[in-house]
């Protein structure tokens, strides 16, 4: 049975299909209304107080990246925008501690802010491919607050978690993942 085909087309093959097929399903979709009321694409800018409220000599905006976007272009963002305060030391007013081991979203922005992408030595990956991962594991009674989360990547993570490879922090701020210690014979 021949396929139907448009005049001036071509019929592609089903390996170019499906690929064409993906990259459609990759691409965002439209989420408001024509008229531009349905939701605000997502966009994280780290800009201080001053910026916002435009005190003289305040500093741009930081996007993720590091990508540095004038303190002008972040107030005029801020007109139509969300804004998420991070107080203290990304310490959050509602962060939960044994409730729950998921990391509410106002605390994963925060993550966001803070690490800006996953916090091992030498890993450059974003905040937007990282899990959070608890330092003092929830399980062994560590709280899902600031100060026991890290972002880390997918990859180093699994090592974490599935490879026995500890963590030692750094005075930089990042992380050392320590190679597993070889297993211990039990006697028994």
């Amino acid at each position: 049975m021949p396929l139907y085909r448009r005049p001036g087309t071509t019929i592609a093959r089903p390996g170019s299909r499906r690929a064409d097929r993906l990259v459609e399903l990759c691409q965002p979709r439209a989420g408001g209304s024509a008229d531009g009321a349905g939701p605000r694409p997502h966009l994280i800018i780290r800009a201080s107080v001053d910026t916002l409220i435009g005190a003289p000599g305040s500093p741009g905006g930081d996007l993720d990246g590091g990508t540095i976007i004038p303190a002008e272009t972040v107030r005029r963002i801020a007109c139509d925008a969300a804004i998420s305060r991070i107080i203290g030391k990304g310490e959050l007013d509602a962060e939960i501690t044994r409730a729950s081991r998921s990391t509410p979203p106002a605390t994963r922005r925060a993550l966001a802010v803070r690490d800006r992408g996953c916090v091992a030595e030498h890993c450059s990956r974003p905040p937007q491919w990282t899990d959070t991962h608890h330092v003092k594991h929830w399980i062994d009674q560590g709280p899902t607050t600031m100060t026991n989360l890290i972002l880390l990547c997918r990859p180093h993570h699994r090592k974490v978690h599935e490879e026995g490879w500890g963590l030692q922090r750094l005075t930089t701020g990042r992380w050392a993942l320590t190679r597993p210690v070889a297993a211990q014979s039990r006697s028994a």
